[in-house]
C-alpha cells in the first residue's frame, strides 16, 4: 500500500502537482485565517458592543497577508454597557442566523459566535451552510446538523 502511494505522487503530471501545491497554499492560507479570526476574536471587544448579524463568508474581507476585516454592518445593532441582549425582529441569512434568535428574536453577541461557527464548519468542511447533499436528510436540514449527526457517530 505504502508503495503504490509512493509510485502514484512520483508519476504525478504537471497539472496534478499544480493542483496539489495550490491545495496546500490554500490549507497554509486557511490555518492562518484560523489563526488570526482566534486572535482577533478573543483579543479585542467593542465598547459599546456591536451584534453584526450577518457574519456570513460574504461579509468576511481578506488582505494580502490574509487578514481577515468584517464588512456588511447594515444589519447591526449596538448594544449599551450595561445590556447584555436586544429584542429585535429577526434578520440575517438563512443558515447562518442562530437558531435561539431565530426563535425568540432576542439577540446578544452570542448569536454572532454561532454563524462565525457556521463560517468555520464550511471552512473546515468544504460545504454550503444550506448545501444541497443536505436535500437527501429532509427539508431545512444544515450543515450544523450534519456536523452534530457525524459527531453522534
Amino acid at each position: 500500500m505504502i508503495f503504490k502511494k509512493w509510485i502514484s505522487i512520483f508519476w504525478l503530471t504537471k497539472t496534478e502537482a499544480a493542483i496539489l501545491e495550490g491545495a496546500k497554499r490554500q490549507e497554509r492560507k486557511n490555518r492562518h485565517f484560523l489563526q488570526q479570526s482566534y486572535v482577533c476574536a478573543t483579543k479585542y471587544r467593542c465598547v459599546p458592543l456591536v451584534l453584526h448579524r450577518d457574519v456570513k463568508p460574504s461579509n468576511i474581507l481578506l488582505d494580502d497577508d490574509c487578514n481577515a476585516y468584517l464588512s456588511d454592518f447594515g444589519l447591526a445593532r449596538l448594544l449599551g454597557t450595561s445590556e447584555t441582549h436586544a429584542t429585535t425582529g429577526v434578520a440575517g441569512t438563512f443558515g447562518y442566523v442562530a437558531l435561539e434568535y431565530a426563535m425568540t428574536c432576542r439577540i446578544s453577541d452570542k448569536a454572532d459566535v454561532y454563524s462565525y461557527g457556521v463560517v468555520l464548519l464550511e471552512l473546515l468542511s468544504v460545504k454550503k451552510a444550506l448545501d444541497p447533499s443536505f436535500v437527501s436528510y429532509g427539508n431545512g436540514f444544515n450543515i450544523v446538523q450534519w456536523a452534530c449527526m457525524l459527531l453522534r457517530q
